[in-house]
């Protein structure tokens, strides 16, 4: 199991949830999101984090492993 952060890369909301497999990680976060009235949750996909829409094409996905430390200033 690791650790998946979905990575804003500048300002934003980032999320964190610990899963077996990228795919997973995205699942889980969809599924949270249902939960919430957080706008285009749908648009959480493995492609459409990385590169193809507007509003999230500055999110990737960081994956740490057991015993990794993540290191995060609050500002």
């Amino acid at each position: 199991m690791k650790l998946y952060y979905f990575n804003p890369n500048d300002y934003g909301e980032q999320f964190f949830t610990a899963a077996e497999s990228e795919e997973q990680a995205i699942d889980y976060l969809n599924k949270y999101l249902e939960k919430t009235d957080y706008p285009k949750k749908d648009w959480f996909t493995k492609e459409s984090l990385n590169w193809n829409d507007d509003y999230f094409k500055k999110y990737t996905i960081d994956s740490f492993e057991p015993g990794e430390v993540l290191n995060s200033e609050i500002a």
